[in-house]
């Protein structure tokens, strides 16, 4: 099993992983602030955050994450998970690519990253329509984080269930859109149809 793991690891990484990040990386500077510091939350391995400078020098985005990854391309700092390293309003945007189905603590670490934020915090996570869908988006995240030892709880909220969360903590028109282009045809049907969104959230 461990082989077939590094494997499809090492497949997902090179050949759909590099186009993920650049379709994401495409959107968010259309959504991010055009200067400033950005913070992103579960940042992993950074290539994200290393993009969108690339993109945009005038961003200059933090990372933290509950693991540092020996090879992550940006400086990481560490954190629990739920509570935030600095200050309120420290930051144009925070953004938390694929990171909310990592944890159960939602509510907590939206509140956090709209506390240090003292623009929008930007989510791109998943919609989870039924079991069927459950188990694909627990297939694509053994593909993409088994073999680099991460976690996941498998935490994905229906449409339903995110309305609940963003009106707990006190948000009531997140912007919402679905994300297309993630992986080829005909894979994207079954891996990104109505699966993949994004929402910005105005604190």
């Amino acid at each position: 099993m461990s082989v077939v793991v590094s494997i499809a690891g090492k497949l997902h990484r090179r050949f759909i992983k590099p186009r993920q990040s650049g379709r994401i990386v495409d959107i968010l500077i259309e959504l991010l602030p055009e200067q400033g510091r950005i913070l992103d939350v579960g940042c992993g391995t950074g290539k994200i955050s290393r993009l969108i400078q690339e993109l945009n020098p005038k961003l200059s985005v933090e990372g933290i994450d509950i693991f540092v990854q020996a090879k992550a391309e940006v400086d990481v700092k560490l954190f629990d998970g739920a509570n935030i390293p600095f200050d309120d309003g420290v930051f144009e945007a925070v953004i938390l690519v694929d990171v909310m189905h990592h944890t159960n603590n939602h509510a907590q670490l939206l509140k956090e990253a709209l506390r240090v934020s003292k623009g929008d915090v930007i989510i791109k996570d998943h919609i989870c329509t039924g079991r069927i869908v459950f188990w694909i988006l627990a297939f694509m995240d053994w593909i993409g984080n088994r073999s680099l030892g991460i976690r996941s709880v498998h935490s994905y909220l229906s449409k339903e269930q995110w309305t609940k969360l963003f009106t707990g903590i006190g948000v009531t028109k997140p912007q919402t859109m679905m994300v297309t282009g993630l992986y080829p045809f005909p894979f994207s049907l079954i891996f990104e149809r109505d699966k993949q969104v994004i929402f910005r959230l105005s604190s």
